[in-house]
């Protein structure tokens, strides 16, 4: 912190510098950062050219040559609602005390750290997990299904042996089924067709 109230530092400063070094000093501030007065000059500049260029606005829009009094307090006016003002202090105290007029929640006895509830605490777990068991058994069993419906090629081999001649016939034999086919009611019913070479092993077992 510095006071620059030399008389070196006086003349360094520029008129308007000048003029905020003195609003300091009435407002009672007497140590403050060298490079405020710059910031507070630039503030003041950018202000001023904001406020003219938005009165020289309203004039032309009024049909006026001139930018009166009136356009200057409607830009003022204008740039103050476009800008967030900080409230007062007396206002914020009087929030403060409202605000702590609530009473705080009760605490649970309880050995370890004695936090609040759990909805004003950041302990609890903020997200959720997703339930997939009967995604999962869906699956499963649209699995299943696919697998015992998907048809089947199968091949078979069959070798006969005839006794009365000595020879060997080899029968070969391929379709397609599905294993539900296996199980169903319909097989159980087929009958098997009896063949010349069946009756020829009936009659040499007899």
């Amino acid at each position: 912190m510095s006071n620059p109230t030399s008389s070196e530092e006086q003349n360094r400063l520029p008129k308007d510098g000048i003029v905020v070094q003195t609003m300091l000093q009435e407002m009672g501030i007497t140590n403050y950062e060298p490079k405020l007065i710059p910031m507070v000059l630039d503030f003041m500049h950018q202000y001023t050219t904001d406020v003219l260029e938005e009165a020289k606005l309203f004039s032309i829009h009024a049909g006026r040559k001139q930018v009166e009094l009136e356009d200057i307090k409607l830009a003022c006016q204008n740039w103050a609602e476009g800008h967030s003002t900080m409230p007062s202090k007396d206002t914020l105290t009087e929030l403060a005390k409202g605000k702590n007029r609530t009473p705080l929640p009760t605490i649970r006895n309880f050995s370890g750290p004695r936090l609040p509830a759990d909805r004003f605490c950041l302990l609890a777990p903020n997200y959720k997990l997703k339930d997939t068991s009967n995604e999962h058994s869906g699956n499963q069993s649209n699995q299943q299904y696919t697998t015992s419906n998907a048809p089947t090629s199968t091949r078979f081999i069959t070798d006969h042996f005839n006794p009365l001649t000595g020879t060997i016939t080899t029968t070969t034999a391929s379709g397609s089924f599905a294993s539900n086919d296996l199980f169903s009611s319909s097989n159980s019913t087929n009958k098997r067709k009896m063949t010349d070479s069946d009756d020829e092993d009936d009659n040499y077992d007899t």
